[in-house]
């Protein structure tokens, strides 16, 4: 069990990509995506040559910043916006932003997830909270949850919902691993036999409810590995992998 006092050693095999879910990679540094996000509105299926309408959101229109770090779309059709100056929420009409005012614990956010249970949680360069929209009375916002005992664990950059309603978050203090036990959240950080390594993401569960991730030793390169359903961790290697850098994973469904 991950964050267990007695660690299993993983059983590690040289895999092949062919083995791996769809991986994207890029040379370059941490990309954002543009100053500018380009929402398509309206939809046709009888659309055929003529371009189709689009719109664009800017600061103008109440985006908490032109810089958007992650979109996600949550089960209620809402658009989330993860920016350098807060959180935005879309609702096809307006902009709700929520920032360090709000309870945020900073002003950078750089993931959103929603679990299979509704619950919302957010990341940002100084902790992980989870969201109530509508908190009850004396109750925040926004909650926080300390990952680890170090400041590194504190910097969040990606978050993932899997199917058992756990919560992964990468973490330049590694990776960690929140479930709820007695009505209550417990994190623990995953054992890895590679010693101090970070994570700025991705994070995926594939098909068969395996989890991978991109991690980072100090002064090496990115690596991709498979925590498996049964606990163990696998590193796959590939010369692809070699001088670039993963910055999404896509599997089937």
């Amino acid at each position: 069990m991950d964050g267990s006092t007695n660690e299993v050693r993983p059983n590690l095999r040289v895999r092949s990509l062919r083995e791996a879910p769809w991986v994207s990679l890029s040379p370059l540094a941490t990309p954002r995506l543009a100053a500018t996000i380009v929402l398509t509105l309206l939809f046709s299926l009888a659309v055929r040559a003529e371009q189709l309408p689009l719109h664009r959101y800017t600061t103008a229109d109440g985006l908490a910043s032109n810089a958007v770090n992650r979109v996600v779309r949550d089960s209620h059709g809402l658009l989330w916006f993860c920016t350098p100056e807060g959180l935005s929420r879309f609702d096809g009409y307006t902009f709700v932003n929520y920032g360090v005012d709000q309870g945020l614990p900073d002003r950078v956010v750089t993931d959103f997830v929603e679990t299979p249970g509704g619950e919302y949680w957010v990341a940002t360069l100084r902790g992980l909270v989870q969201f109530n929209p509508k908190p009850a009375r004396n109750k925040p916002m926004f909650a926080s949850y300390r990952l680890g005992e170090s400041k590194e664990a504190q910097s969040v950059f990606a978050l993932l919902g899997d199917r058992q309603g756990s919560v992964w978050a990468a973490t330049l203090g590694g990776i960690f691993r929140l479930t709820k036990e007695g009505g209550a959240w417990v994190s623990r950080q995953l054992k890895l036999p590679v010693g101090d390594v970070s994570s700025e993401g991705p994070l995926m569960e594939d098909h068969a409810g395996n989890i991978w991730l991109v991690l980072q030793a100090p002064g090496s390169t990115w690596t991709l590995w498979r925590r498996r359903r049964d606990g163990q961790v696998e590193r796959l290697t590939d010369p692809f992998l070699l001088n670039n850098r993963i910055v999404s994973l896509f599997g089937r469904p």
